[in-house]
Order: structure tokens, then sequence, then C-alpha cells
């Protein structure tokens, strides 16, 4: 339950990361939202040296170094960057930064934002974005999950802070539509680090893929390769299964994309016949799935087309693994025994030997838990109801009861446009509350 509120006091709702901030909109006035970025210093303990931007939209970002992360880690998985070096002269040329060494929470931030907010007599809404959070989601994937690359779900959120970070790390992008692609080209990110995501494409799309030299793209049906090779047949395609057993997930793909087992050697025949290009296959088992048996039951279907794609004489040598990872707070239990089957399973089934590249698309996993929404508010309606039903025997036409009706300065309409509020299956988000402070002259 939530204390008694006013008009003016500010309400938070975290892991709001994901298909929230990217489908916000300007819909009746509400203008784009603020974003603080803030990392805490707890991550990394002693050799770090974090910079904390507190800043507004469309400006850069939080850097954190660790050396041993930098050097051993990225080194080792994605080749010899010099990650440190490339974040600092990108901060220092293009921001103001503000040094905060000391720990600090997400309330504490929230907190000391309002209090400058109300100095200013501003109640605009604001998004704090902790890219300490997103760092050590790409720390955590690296090192339970060395043999697979991570491609982030661009559509999940596009702000330009997480795709920067993600890119200066040496992450990858799974991009579904041209618009995704052009951000993640502008950061300097090289094309061979983007997979075209969607299995339906536009002909405009596929010119703009193949002008931009963005050849690794998914299908799953022949039309799709029909349009592939009369746009771009040097196409590197990966095949889209449709899983055949279904989990419980958020949000379920089945039937939406994907193809059957009963297509797959009609489709594989047909790009031969057209001389296409097929290297892999990939997959989504639905997004935030509950059930890890759900990528054995996949992958089992992935290895049976690589060998019949093998047979036809395909170069199959990468497995997309899609998404479907959860990334709220308090998940990372789950997480890890999602990457203790898919480990154990690739093991079984591709081995290191067969030098199969597997590649994932976690997009939830990574902008979940390092995004909070606030908003303050605005208006408050207070008036009495009719209680519902018979209470202790009393007519409940007589008996009244207090009801207040809070007005936010967010909507459906902005940053909750998703619907994660009321969503059957959605995660409840219980908001917290910041008072606010009176102010004397």
């Amino acid at each position: 339950m939530l204390p008694e509120l006013d008009v003016g006091d500010w309400l938070y709702y975290e892991d709001m990361g994901a298909y929230t901030l990217s489908m916000a909109t300007i819909f009746n006035g509400l203008d784009a939202t603020a974003i603080k970025y803030h990392c805490l210093e707890e991550l990394c303990g002693d050799e770090t040296s974090t910079i904390v931007i507190l800043i507004e939209m469309n400006v850069l970002l939080t850097f954190l170094s660790k050396r041993a992360f930098t050097e051993q880690i990225l080194k080792q998985y994605f080749g010899k960057l010099d990650t440190v070096n490339t974040m600092k002269k990108r901060l220092t040329d293009r921001c103001v930064v503000d040094l905060h060494p000391e720990r600090r929470s997400t309330h504490e931030i929230i907190q000391n934002v309002v209090s400058e907010k109300q100095r200013k007599g501003d109640d605009d809404r604001f998004v704090v974005c902790d890219v300490g959070d997103i760092i050590q989601k790409f720390q955590h994937w690296v090192t339970l999950m060395p043999r697979i690359k991570l491609f982030y779900a661009v559509k999940c959120n596009t702000d330009e802070a997480l795709l920067q970070v993600l890119s200066d790390m040496g992450a990858s992008f799974d991009c579904a539509s041209k618009k995704e692609i052009e951000a993640v080209l502008n950061l300097g990110v090289s094309p061979t680090r983007i997979v075209y995501a969607h299995p339906c494409k536009p002909v405009s799309s596929l010119n703009f893929a193949k002008s931009r030299d963005v050849s690794l793209m998914t299908f799953d049906n022949v039309n799709e390769l029909q349009k592939v090779k009369e746009t771009y047949p040097s196409a590197r395609l990966l095949l889209r299964l449709l899983p055949e057993k279904e989990f419980n997930a958020r949000l379920e793909f089945s039937g939406r994309y994907g193809c059957s087992s009963t297509e797959v050697r009609y489709i594989l025949q047909t790009a031969k016949d057209l001389e296409l290009n097929i290297f892999g296959v990939s997959f989504h088992v639905g997004s935030d799935i509950q059930d890890p048996r759900a990528y054995v039951s996949i992958l089992q279907q992935s290895r049976s087309v690589f060998d019949i794609a093998r047979r036809m004489g395909f170069n199959m040598n990468i497995l997309d693994i899609g998404g479907g990872f959860p990334g709220e707070q308090n998940t990372f239990e789950r997480f890890k025994e999602i990457t203790e089957v898919i480990n154990k399973t690739l093991l079984d089934l591709f081995l290191p030997e067969d030098n199969v590249e597997i590649i994932a698309e976690p997009g939830r996993y990574i902008a979940a838990s390092a995004f909070t929404v606030v908003a303050s508010i605005m208006s408050k309606r207070c008036y009495q109801s009719s209680a519902d039903g018979d209470v202790n025997g009393q007519d409940s036409a007589q008996l009244k009861r207090n009801v207040a009706t809070y007005f936010l300065n967010d909507s459906v309409f902005g940053n909750f446009m998703y619907g994660r509020l009321y969503m059957p299956g959605s995660v409840i988000h219980i908001p917290k509350v910041v008072k606010v402070r009176v102010l004397f002259s």
C-alpha cells in the first residue's frame, strides 16, 4: 500500500528499461523524457574510476573503468580493444562530467534530482539510467556464456547512451529495421557486428542494408528468398525456425515468425536453386522465457536442421539462439539457471571443434533493470464512494469510503505506452515514493 500522497510528490517505477522508452511518444503534448545517467561505484571495487553524468537527453553517458574487466575479459573475448581510452576520449570531447566516487543508490540519485528540480520549479518527468547495471549485465554474460556473442536487440531500448556503452565494450547488435541499422552504424560500429534480424523486410530496407554492407540477416519463407535474390543475392542468410514445442513466456511468438519443420527441406532446396547463401539458423523461444527447457528443445531442432542443410551442401556455421533472457531486478538466479542449461546443451549438440559461431539477441536482459521512470503527481481528486456489497449487515449505499485519484505527468502515451502496469502476465510495478520537501525562502 502507498502512503497518502500530495500534489508535487514523486513516484518511481523500477525495471522500466525494456520496451518502454523506445515506444514513448509526444502524443498529447508529452515531450521526450530527460534521462539522468549514473553509475554505482560498488560494481568494481578499488580499481574503479567512475564518471557520472547527470545531463539531459541526447548527450552521453557514464564511463566505468575496471582494468581486470577491460584488459582480461574484453581482450580475451573480443580481441585487442582499447576500450578505456576510447570511452574516455568520447566523454571528454563531448560531455561535461560530474565525478561521484561514493556509492549512491537509485533512490538517493532520484532524491537529489528531485530536490534540484524543485529548486528550479521544474516538475517534468524524467528517467534514471544506471549505466553500471548495463556494464555488470555485460560482464555476467561474458563470464557465464563465453561461447555466445552478444548481439543486443536494439528495438528493446534505443537510448543513445545504452547503445554507445555497448558499442564501446565491443558488443554487437540485432537490428530489425533500417532506422535501427542507421543508429548503430552512426556509432561507428562495423556492419559485421550487425544482424538484420527481421524475417520479413521491405525491399527498400534490403537495398539500404546492401549499401551499408550489412549482410547477415534472417528469413523464414520462400517469398523472402525471391526478394533477396533480386535485391541482395550475396546476403548471408539465417533460417529462422518455429519452435515445435511451446513453453511459458511473457510474450510468445508462435505463429508469427519462423518456419515449421515440415517446411525446412523445401525452403532449403529453394535457396539452393536460387544459389543463395544460407549460413545457419536462428530462433526465438519467446520474451522472458520461464522454463529453461525451451532452449533444449529448440537447440535439438536446430541441430537437425544443421545436419540436413550440410548434407545439401550449405556451409552452416552460425547459430543464433535469439533472446528470452530475464532482465528485471532479482532475476539473476533464473538467468544463471538458463545459462547452465544452454551451455550443457550446446556442448552436447554443437561441439567447439565444429567451429560454429554462436550468437544471441538479448534485449530485456540488458536494458530492463537499468532504467527507472520517475513521474510527479500533478493533480489529486478526493471523493467519497459507496462501499461494495454488504458490510456487517449494513446497506452498502449508506456506507462511504474515501477515495483518492492521483494524476501523473506520464501516461500510456508516454513511458507506459507498452502497458507494463496492467498487461496480463506483466510484472506488477509497484511504485516507490519520494515525498516533496517543503522549501522555505
